[in-house]
């Protein structure tokens, strides 16, 4: 596991994606050079996937993108739990990049800053717990995504919770389909090019 060495704290607009944009390629060479099977990049913005991707051959995987062809493959509909507000830019451009707009019920905001979030913010899975209740009966949703990858560990509950709640659905958790995705790929020796 590596950081950048440049960027913001939080992903929080376009501009923060510029300034780690350069980073993240480097990386992404320097760890194709160093033998590194695989790279996952740690940010439900898909920061620099699909750009780091021209510059090495070994997968370069967001977790936006495993989490949403996750979703996609185990219901008809899902919703994202979002973050703030001004993800829903992403999000909307991201779905639209894999085309899987059309597949989303809802995209509900849990008004919780992503430094908040990181630090274990008190309520978050009851906050969770209530937005994915209300995609599941107002919207349809067949699948919950979690829509931030450094989440608090007590998120790990939430599909437990939902069960107990009469939901018996997907809650997908970025990190642990993102390591997944990368794995299956590294086992079944595929990458952009041979």
């Amino acid at each position: 596991m590596v950081c950048l060495d440049q960027g913001s704290d939080s992903v929080e607009n376009d501009f923060d994606i510029a300034l780690a944009l350069p980073n993240i390629i480097n990386k992404v060479k320097q760890a194709e050079r160093d033998g590194i099977q695989a790279v996952i990049n740690y940010c439900m913005t898909d920061l620099g996937s699909q750009e780091a991707r021209e510059f090495a051959a070994i997968p370069v995987i967001g977790p936006a993108e495993a989490s949403f062809h996750y979703a996609a493959l185990l219901a008809h509909k899902f919703s994202i739990l979002g973050v703030i507000q001004k993800d829903l830019v992403f999000y909307h451009r991201l779905l639209k990049r894999y085309n899987l707009l059309d597949r989303v019920a809802s995209i509900p905001i849990l008004d919780i800053p992503v430094l908040d979030l990181l630090a274990g913010a008190p309520g978050v899975l009851d906050t969770c717990l209530q937005s994915s209740i209300k995609a599941i009966q107002e919207d349809g949703a067949a699948a919950i995504i979690l829509g931030f990858a450094g989440m608090p560990k007590s998120l790990n509950a939430l599909q437990g919770k939902l069960k107990d709640q009469g939901y018996d659905i997907p809650v997908i958790n970025p990190t642990f389909t993102t390591l997944r995705f990368a794995e299956c790929l590294i086992d079944l020796d595929l990458s952009y090019r041979q």
